[in-house]
């Protein structure tokens, strides 16, 4: 890093105080002196091409001009697992499946992993200081649509590697703390998208059931560390199921750890289990702990 301090095209920003990404963002955004800002994750590696690819769809040069993202996906260098393959698979990460109009997407899909805004438009508006963990370029996003009515589109070609693997008991924990900033967006954002994102479900429950939970949880300690990938179907029909049943495991653990994430930013209490004498709070100790196996272990540092 302080090699590139160097570099002539290159300026580094040394922040005293951490106050989370928006600030960050916002500190470069005040030195920055082209007509267009290109926003990436520190973990994000763009794919030859990508700058042209941008370039051919238009960079936005001023606040009339579409804002642009980008895909992501996991970086060529980074071991793919079964849960990260589920994370892109219809899971949370990289949602682009949900984008249903590439020139006018909705502005939750403003996500600056790999995004292009005119310079004018985000000095105007800058990043909010009130998200710490996440979603501050959605909200951004949100403002950019709403009060300028910026356009989003997405550029499938225009590709980059996310460099940072994820495990599913660290994403499970994780959640607490990026689930807290999502019903702060969501207030934020005048509760447009409360039923879009689980907070009104979440609200309403007052109990659960351990028995599926149980079930997927032992699914996935069972298939996982011999689920092999790249994924092949043409084979026979059992890896297909297997593939399915262990990608609805993950999806039943996430709801629920999201559902007690929400709760808890709400301050509303644990959930009563309806078949065994728990609560909510201490049955997803037990499900880290059981899912906690040395495999993620290993592969993530846990």
């Amino acid at each position: 890093m302080e090699g590139h301090t160097l570099h002539p095209l290159v300026r580094f920003q040394r922040r005293t105080v951490n106050g989370g990404p928006g600030p960050a963002r916002n500190d470069a955004i005040d030195i920055a002196c082209y007509p267009t800002t290109l926003f990436l994750d520190d973990d994000i590696l763009l794919a030859p091409g990508t700058l042209a690819k941008l370039d051919e769809s238009g960079l936005p040069s001023t606040r009339k001009d579409p804002s642009l993202i980008g895909h992501v996906a996991w970086d060529n260098s980074t071991t793919v697992t079964p849960f990260m393959q589920w994370m892109t698979d219809g899971g949370p990460l990289f949602p682009y499946a949900r984008i249903t109009d590439h020139d006018d997407c909705h502005w939750c899909h403003y996500v600056t992993s790999l995004a292009v805004s005119s310079t004018e438009l985000v000095k105007m508006e800058r990043f909010t200081d009130r998200l710490r963990c996440r979603y501050e370029d959605l909200e951004l996003g949100y403002r950019l649509q709403r009060r300028h009515g910026n356009r989003l589109r997405y550029v499938a070609g225009a590709t980059a590697g996310d460099l940072h693997g994820r495990g599913l008991a660290e994403w499970l924990l994780a959640l607490r703390r990026i689930e807290a900033d999502l019903v702060l967006l969501s207030a934020m954002t005048g509760d447009e998208m409360a039923d879009a994102f689980g907070i009104i479900r979440a609200k309403a429950l007052t109990s659960f059931a351990t028995r599926p939970l149980r079930i997927a949880s032992s699914l996935i300690r069972t298939l996982e560390p011999q689920m092999l990938l790249p994924l092949r179907f043409d084979r026979y029909y059992g890896d297909l199921w297997e593939w399915q049943s262990l990608s609805q495991s993950y999806r039943i653990i996430q709801n629920f750890f999201r559902i007690l994430a929400i709760r808890d930013a709400l301050g509303l209490a644990p959930l009563t289990a309806v078949d065994t004498e728990t609560d909510s709070a201490s049955f997803a100790e037990q499900l880290i702990a059981n899912l906690n196996f040395p495999a993620t272990r290993a592969e993530f540092g846990a």
